[in-house]
């Protein structure tokens, strides 16, 4: 196995484990890899049951690889369809559209446990929303590369 730094906020999710929702002290080891991505599967010495790291995420049991999950939704979420992007993708349309609900699902529960949990109004969750959009096309700026424009000759 390789030797990896843990995830960070990993613990224990079953509610009837002592250590459930700790971090530290926790108890974990890697347990085995499964499936076509080689997932991480954890055991927890104290309460003896076993997990995935994408446990609790979007990626839970999806078995098409992260990457093209996410550019399939980016796809969508940029107005691009589902059958055009099941055509640029190579994906079946209803898969797309399985994507994309399960995406809304996942993003309801979020902005739920951000109102009620952490006592976010909903202007605070816009705006919070517009500020991790804003981040994420700034990023993606600084990652890829622009070409200058030149002329035929070699001017700029």
């Amino acid at each position: 196995m390789r030797r990896t730094p843990w995830p960070d906020g990993l613990y224990c999710p079953n509610p009837a484990c002592p250590r459930f929702g700790q971090e530290e002290g926790r108890q974990l080891e890697r347990h085995s890899y499964y499936g076509l991505h080689h997932t991480t599967q954890y055991l927890c010495r104290a309460c003896g049951k076993t997990f995935t790291e994408t446990k609790g995420t979007f990626f839970y049991r999806l078995r098409t690889p992260r990457e093209t999950v996410l550019q399939a939704l980016a796809m969508v979420a940029e107005q691009g369809g589902i059958r055009a992007t099941a055509r640029a993708t190579g994906v079946d349309k209803d898969t797309i559209q399985q994507w994309v609900d399960r995406a809304g699902r996942h993003v309801k529960e979020v902005s739920a446990y951000l109102i009620v949990e952490c006592h976010l109004s909903e202007a605070q969750l816009d705006a919070l929303w517009t500020w991790v959009k804003k981040k994420t096309r700034v990023s993606l700026r600084k990652r890829i590369p622009t070409k200058s424009a030149t002329s035929a000759c070699g001017a700029a």
